[in-house]
């Protein structure tokens, strides 16, 4: 069986070190080959023409080469895309971005998929939308640890985290149905609904994702913090929360939740 690498550390503008190893049953076809080089190219043009190739293709033929390098490019997007964030946040010349829409197509592309290997591409591409958060949720157990991390690094913008915790409260939901969480993974989810209960955020926003995740997980400790939130505006306010509107939306997001509100979005 052939093993198939791509290396970052050999590709333009990746960490160094860090690889994608997959096992494949042999050597795409050679189209295909050309398809991959121009995902990892970093050239705009090359990368929409070779995303456009592939939306094209029966995903029952894409070869693993592909696979990899779409996974890759999401990554290369990713970070640059949050290397841009930081750099906005403190005021300093942001990195060029040629294609403002490249990280959601590879993002949309990368999650239809759902393939297991693309986890850690698809946890890094969390804060563009949907697509990403649903095929993570869907994977369950198996995608938990890699969205926990996202959820709890001081690197992650306050987008993917709050997208990350959305991710983790489909989890929990469709735990209920079948797809179970082992008890470990369970008390580091509970962990992070805590954290971002207790830890002021960048924006609110983030509280009312946690605070959605810890009704959700129906644990008494986490519901004995979300009580507080609906007894009035002063959690709120400890949490950096200022605006009228703010402090009201989150007294009525805890005062639903603890009502048995479903959340939105909805899986």
């Amino acid at each position: 069986m052939k093993i198939v690498t791509i290396a970052l550390m050999c590709l333009p503008s990746m960490a160094a070190g860090s690889a994608i190893s997959w096992q494949a049953g042999g050597a795409p076809p050679n189209p295909q080959i050309a398809i991959a080089s121009q995902l990892v190219s970093n050239d705009p043009v090359q990368q929409s023409r070779a995303l456009l190739a592939v939306e094209t293709m029966d995903q029952s033929t894409l070869g693993d080469d592909v696979k990899a390098a779409l996974a890759t490019a999401l990554q290369q997007e990713s970070r640059r895309n949050t290397r841009r964030y930081w750099q906005n946040r403190a005021g300093q010349a942001l990195e060029p971005l040629p294609d403002p829409e490249l990280m959601a197509h590879l993002s949309r592309v990368v999650a239809e998929l759902h393939d297991p290997r693309t986890i850690p591409a698809l946890a890094e591409s969390l804060g563009v939308g949907s697509p990403a958060i649903r095929t993570l949720a869907g994977f369950g157990e198996l995608a938990a640890p890699a969205v926990l991390d996202v959820v709890m690094s001081p690197a992650s913008t306050h987008y993917a985290i709050d997208q990350g915790l959305i991710a983790l409260r489909f989890m929990v939901e469709a735990s209920r149905t079948g797809h179970r969480l082992s008890p470990s993974i369970l008390e580091r989810i509970g962990h992070a609904a805590e954290y971002h209960l207790t830890h002021r955020p960048r924006f609110i926003f983030t509280v009312w994702r946690a605070i959605d995740l810890a009704v959700t997980l129906q644990d008494p400790r986490l519901r004995t913090i979300v009580q507080a939130f609906a007894s009035g505006p002063q959690p709120a306010t400890a949490m950096g929360a200022t605006d009228s509107d703010d402090l009201e939306r989150t007294q009525k997001k805890a005062l639903d939740g603890l009502a048995g509100v479903p959340p939105l979005p909805r899986p």
